[in-house]
């Protein structure tokens, strides 16, 4: 009996704590052009990575518009992007991925600096701002602008900016096992005093 709710405790614990499961993962080349010293990934199911450098210091945080932004077009198609943030969650760099739009939009709306509007923005900040489309390249600067926006708002949602929310669930871990610990020391302790008095 105390076996089976020693592991039951344990497993309430594990799955309250799943959105919060990391898993590390070696760099791509996306990140590497943000983070040029980047070697490993650590990917949250909330959406996002924390990005390490080969001594194992955080450089900051990735997150990839897709798949939050399906279904988002430019002018001739979807524009996904990868969204970098540095170490205290502020946005460091937007980088389009690979697409199907007309590459002088694209390249247009980088020299008007859109992918730059958001540089330095926590994700609260940039939700609320609104920048301007680039004329000339409105339709992919506007779907650039909701791309960003969608994945933004995603992270927000998941507990990005949370760090309450994101060590909760390490703390409702601990305070499980440690209660399932608690309560097959006192069933055993029970149980002695019960074979005693008999």
């Amino acid at each position: 009996m105390k076996h089976n709710l020693f592991w039951t405790v344990l497993l309430v614990a594990i799955s309250v704590t799943m959105p919060f499961r990391s898993h590390a993962y070696e760099f791509d080349s996306h990140i590497k052009t943000i983070f040029s010293t980047a070697t490993t990934l650590k990917a949250f199911d909330g959406g996002w990575m924390e990005v390490y450098d080969e001594g194992n210091t955080l450089l900051g945080y990735a997150a990839y518009s897709k798949p939050y932004s399906d279904g988002i077009n430019g002018y001739n198609g979807e524009t996904p992007l990868l969204i970098g943030f540095d170490d205290q969650k502020r946005v460091l760099a937007v980088l389009i991925l690979d697409n199907t739009e007309t590459p002088r939009f694209v390249n247009y709306a980088k020299a008007n600096g859109l992918f730059n509007r958001w540089d330095k923005m926590t994700v609260k900040e940039a939700l609320a701002a609104e920048p301007d489309v680039v004329s000339g390249a409105t339709y992919t600067s506007r779907g650039v602008i909701q791309s960003f926006n969608a994945c933004v708002s995603h992270l927000e949602q998941a507990g990005f900016t949370d760090e309450k929310k994101n060590k909760s669930g390490l703390l409702l871990v601990g305070g499980l096992f440690f209660g399932s610990l608690l309560l097959v020391a006192v069933s055993r302790r029970l149980r002695q005093k019960a074979i005693s008095a008999a």
